[in-house]
């Protein structure tokens, strides 16, 4: 076991390395005393800087318990919109809810309500907005750990515990309809197709979280909740209805972009972070000009995508992108500075074919095939 180990998990060192890297912009603050769960209340960024104080430890009792899962929903929150997500999904979904000390599932469900109200602003740009609140994929995230926080409750035998978490899921459920019920309709389309492409992933990290369950756990909340996204007798069909048109349309763009994941650059501001496709023109003419990068740069982003468009079958978003850099008149300059295989991939069919389209007529098709699809 390396030293940097906490409880066999990833140490908080290295937890926080990863934040560093993730985010080289962020500037953490001052660390105080005190527990890091007490800093919820603060914001992500409180609990962050506090935990560069934990150390690793290969038993640790319930108060570094109750911190280290702070810190790692927190690592996670500020790291998930971009392109270097802590791997901690596990720990904040199910490892850390079968702990048997309920003191410590106590600090661990005040943390979570209290990240609930951390705000995703410059670090999400994958969103729509409903009510004057965010729905981003932060949502889903949320889900699967309170998904957990109930499993958790209902192995201590505490089942009036898990209900009335059961409550803050039962209610982001029936926002997250509303809002992608509300999009469906909306004059712009691209509104509609990423609620539906946001809301189904949301429900399927519910999903994972209770998959950590054991078997013979929580059945009617199993029913409650299983399988949301086809699920016609729930919300009306909401998430159903929100599935079908994600399969539709945006599902070959639901990958998990790891050929932009290789340009460290891009993590250099938040300005910088993806959408979601295939909605990128904006964002490759945003490449084309921010002060942000260098031209050389811009061409190890325009590589990536070459690479994205050859190895991600049915995806669009990253010849979008391409298009964007085009027309923001910086495509001839960056390829000059491409290899020979890179310049044959920039001719790939689908790159030359998107290029021929604008964005407005490249909106209208989606427009379109949104109208078809919503009755």
């Amino acid at each position: 076991m390396g030293a940097d180990r906490f409880a066999g998990r990833i140490g908080p060192k290295a937890l926080m390395e990863w934040v560093a890297s993730a985010l080289p912009w962020w500037q953490p603050g001052p660390s105080r005393t005190g527990p890091c769960a007490d800093l919820a209340g603060e914001g992500w960024g409180a609990v962050l800087a506090q935990g560069r104080r934990l150390t690793a430890e290969r038993h640790p009792g319930p108060g570094p318990r109750a911190d280290y899962f702070a810190v790692c929903l927190a690592a996670h929150h500020a790291t998930v919109g971009g392109y270097s997500p802590t791997d901690v999904d596990i720990t904040i979904r199910a490892d850390r809810w079968a702990d048997s000390d309920e003191r410590v599932l106590d600090a661990q469900e005040r943390t979570l309500r209290a990240a609930l109200g951390w705000s995703v602003d410059g670090i999400n740009p994958r969103r729509i907005d409903h009510d004057g609140r965010p729905v981003t994929g932060h949502d889903g995230e949320y889900l699967g750990a309170l998904a957990g926080c109930v499993g958790g409750w209902l192995r201590r035998g505490r089942p009036e515990r898990a209900e009335a978490v059961a409550a803050l899921i039962d209610a982001e459920l029936a926002r997250e309809a509303a809002a992608v019920e509300h999009a469906r309709h909306d004059a712009d389309p691209v509104r509609a197709l990423v609620a539906a492409a946001i809301v189904t992933h949301n429900v399927g990290d519910l999903d994972q979280g209770i998959s950590h369950w054991p078997a013979a756990l929580g059945a009617p909340y199993r029913l409650r909740w299983h399988d949301t996204a086809h699920a016609t007798d729930r919300h009306g069909g909401a998430f159903a209805r929100a599935a079908a048109l994600y399969a539709a349309t945006l599902a070959p763009e639901g990958h998990r972009n790891y050929p932009l994941r290789q340009v460290k650059a891009l993590r250099r501001d938040p300005s910088l972070w993806l959408p979601l496709g295939p909605f990128l023109d904006g964002w490759g003419r945003m490449i084309a000009t921010t002060p942000h990068l260098g031209d050389a740069d811009r061409g190890d982003v325009l590589a990536a995508l070459i690479h994205g468009v050859a190895t991600i079958p049915g995806q669009t978003g990253y010849q979008r992108a391409i298009c964007g850099i085009a027309a923001a008149g910086r495509l001839d300059r960056l390829a000059r500075g491409l290899t020979a295989n890179q310049q044959a991939g920039l001719r790939h069919p689908s790159i030359q074919a998107a290029l021929k389209e604008d964005e407005t007529r490249f909106l209208d098709c989606w427009r379109r095939r949104r109208d078809a699809l919503v009755a």
